[in-house]
């Protein structure tokens, strides 16, 4: 029906809210840094890269089940309920530095299950509609890592450990798919599956390296720019947030 549409539709766009947030602490690092001044400073950089790396692990792993071994509701429902306990479970555990990077893995592995946004829009929305939301998804995205790495920012500057409030959002988004989220009967046929196999064009791969080279350039800056605002007395996490919130607007403006 048309209500059910709408539901999915707000659903996906949900979704993007949540995946990819094991960045939205950047701003806070150096917040970090003082609050475990024993901790070695690549060791506080994994509060993002741990979170990445889990990310990208699980998706290499378990996104070829999607929607054929697993089904995608339960892949979403899975990936944000770890988001939320991942995300938000340091604000109580924060005295223990190795359980913050248990949680920041945890988050990083909901993050991955929630890579198959993609693959959910090609599935259930209509052919016609379906770059459209694609290019939804990038622009939500953006907005959202803008958004709230000025909220974090801001967090961070009255307690560090208030960073860590934002991923209740992904509780939200976790009741939402709950309620909303279609059930989705697996793909049985291996035939079928392998009719729409093809083979990836050189000119893909070659955008796909480009791409992670442009990726870590940009890591790099934003899980060094709170160092650089404190060392430099540019300011605090607040400006910090405030610098990457204006980089990724920009981002997705253009």
């Amino acid at each position: 029906s048309k209500e059910e549409k709408i539901r999915l539709y707000i659903n996906i766009l949900l979704i993007n809210l949540v995946c990819g947030s094991a960045t939205f602490l950047n701003p806070a690092i150096q917040r970090f840094a003082e609050a475990f001044p024993t901790v070695a400073p690549a060791q506080i950089a994994q509060i993002s890269t741990l979170a990445s790396f889990t990310s990208m692990l699980t998706m290499l792993i378990l996104g070829r089940y999607a929607g054929k071994r697993v089904s995608y509701r339960t892949m979403i429902l899975a990936g944000t309920a770890l988001c939320t306990i991942g995300g938000v479970a340091p604000f109580f555990l924060r005295t223990n530095w190795y359980s913050v990077l248990g949680c920041r893995a945890l988050l990083g592995m909901g993050c991955g299950l929630l890579g198959i946004r993609h693959a959910v829009v090609l599935r259930l929305v209509e052919e016609e509609k379906q770059s459209g939301f694609l290019g939804y998804g990038t622009v939500v995205m953006n907005l959202r890592i803008s958004g709230f790495s000025f909220l974090v920012g801001l967090l961070a500057d009255i307690r560090w450990y208030y960073s860590f409030l934002v991923y209740l959002l992904s509780g939200a988004v976790f009741v939402y798919s709950l309620l909303f989220f279609p059930r989705i009967p697996l793909e049985q046929s291996e035939a079928s599956r392998a009719e729409k196999k093809s083979r990836v064009p050189s000119g893909v791969w070659v955008l796909a390296l480009l791409n992670l080279i442009s990726t870590a350039a940009g890591y790099n800056v934003a899980t060094g720019m709170s160092g650089t605002v404190s060392a430099k007395g540019l300011g605090t996490a607040a400006v910090a947030g405030t610098i990457l919130s204006i980089r990724t607007l920009c981002g997705a403006g253009s």
